[in-house]
């Protein structure tokens, strides 16, 4: 069981994650057909083009619902669940794009960003890790890298890593204050 300390640390990075990075949810994605997606026309940058005009419209009928009258209401809730499968589908390729670009090139910054969001959300830090840690390799010592690499490394119990790239973060003035207040808890006492 984690100490109170702890389980401040991560429900603090949860919801600091949920505001700062796309809030997706996705199915596992088959690895075999990653490197067909990225051989597609659609890039990285048009994918994230696409959601944040996507992420418009649903708060465009988000605004419209409520003063709407009831025909109007139900051909809103039909055009919602057509965006919101339409995002649910453009974010899946995105991720799999992500992941055949970080193979072919790890220094890709948007593929870097994609990939630890997806992996953090899903629990999955170990991945998280490994791709904050090649990152890092590659010369890619951004916030998001130092900080999810850091939270990620300590939910996989690697505290020595974390404590590396929190305290990295920290002294390059990258660490979110949200980190900040359990980090200080956590590493400076």
């Amino acid at each position: 069981m984690l100490s109170r300390p702890d389980r401040y640390f991560f429900a603090v990075l949860a919801l600091l994650l949920l505001v700062n990075l796309p809030a997706f949810a996705a199915n596992e994605d088959a690895k075999a057909d990653a490197k067909a997606d990225a051989k597609d026309d659609a890039t990285l940058t048009q994918l994230a083009e696409r959601h944040k005009k996507l992420i418009t419209q649903i708060q465009e009928l988000r605004r419209e619902y409520p003063s709407a009258d009831l025909d109007r209401k139900k051909e809103i809730e039909e055009e919602f669940e057509g965006v919101r499968q339409e995002l649910q589908a453009n974010y899946e390729r995105s991720v799999k794009v992500a992941a055949a670009v970080f193979k072919e090139d790890p220094t890709n910054g948007e593929a870097v960003d994609v990939l630890l969001g997806d992996y953090f959300q899903r629990n999955r830090y170990a991945e998280a890790a490994k791709v904050a840690d090649a990152a890092l390799k590659a010369g890619n010592a951004s916030r998001l890298v130092l900080n999810v690499g850091g939270a990620a490394n300590f939910a996989i119990h690697n505290f020595k890593r974390a404590q590396e790239l929190l305290t990295r973060a920290k002294k390059e003035h990258l660490l979110v204050p949200q980190i900040d207040a359990n980090y200080v808890e956590l590493y400076d006492a």
